[in-house]
């Protein structure tokens, strides 16, 4: 089963959530319980993050990706949504791990409003079956 997420321009600030909540979340998740990240959750982490960048695109004055502070070529530039926005389908397990990163993201009391509208909207993403 996969849940189908579909952006348009209206959705550029639910998309950079996304990205925080991919990143943040996870952090999060790695500081309540180092253990339950295994090889799985990561493999599951790296696709969404792939899933999430295929309908972004890098802001016009960040061109050079950011070596991490071991020297590692990471990419860790955040995106914008492309124009017109795109469709992201994710697989049942990544989605409610995605769902979980949003939960555990500790966002300021600023963001309530667009994070519950974020947690409602993903709540009501369709399903389809997988292909």
């Amino acid at each position: 089963m996969q849940h189908v997420l579909t952006f348009t321009d209206e959705h550029q600030g639910w998309y950079a959530l996304l990205q925080d909540a991919l990143q943040i979340g996870s952090t999060v998740e790695r500081q309540q319980d180092p253990k339950a990240v295994t090889r799985d959750v990561r493999r599951s982490e790296a696709t969404l993050q792939r899933t999430i960048r295929a309908i972004g695109v890098l802001p016009e004055d960040d061109a050079e990706p950011k070596k991490d502070p071991f020297g590692l070529d990471v990419d860790r530039r955040k995106r914008k949504l492309q124009p017109g926005g795109g469709v992201l389908r994710v697989s049942h397990p990544d989605f409610v791990r995605l769902q979980r990163y949003v939960t555990l993201t500790p966002w300021l009391a600023d963001y309530s409003e667009q994070v519950t509208e974020l947690e409602d909207w993903l709540e009501a993403a369709p399903q389809e079956k997988d292909a």
